[in-house]
């Protein structure tokens, strides 16, 4: 389900302080379903503090974020990313070193007992990579 707007999520009237300074200042973001969409902006602008904010890593001040037209709280990522909502952090040199599929599953490997199940990650990981 989306809002009114097509957005399947979205942040309304959302404001950030850290102590005195507030870093968002009532900020509207919708993301559609089916759109790449590109923040962009000068070092310090709040990129990264509203990715945050977006994907349950900080809470707002002040402001609503939507889900699927539907207010919602992200406890923290990990409530976020059980509802569908996930951040890549853009410290791509993190997982330079590791293959396509490791990078796939970082954080959510397939594991078979206690061994990663390297078969069925690289398996997933080519269905994965076939969608359109």
């Amino acid at each position: 389900m989306v809002d009114e707007n097509g957005a399947l999520l979205a942040g309304v009237s959302i404001a950030k302080s850290f102590g005195p300074v507030e870093v968002l200042h009532d900020v509207d973001l919708s993301l559609q379903a089916g759109h790449v969409h590109a923040l962009i902006g000068e070092n310090g602008a709040g990129k990264s503090t509203l990715m945050k904010v977006l994907c349950g890593y900080q809470g707002a001040s002040a402001g609503t974020l939507m889900l699927d037209g539907q207010p919602v709280v992200f406890h923290d990522s990990a409530d976020a990313e059980r509802h569908g909502v996930a951040m890549i952090h853009q410290e791509f040199n993190l997982a330079e070193q590791l293959s396509v599929v490791a990078n796939i599953f970082l954080g959510h490997e397939m594991k078979s007992g206690v061994f990663l199940d390297s078969q069925g990650m690289r398996a997933r990981a080519q269905q994965l990579l076939a969608e359109p």
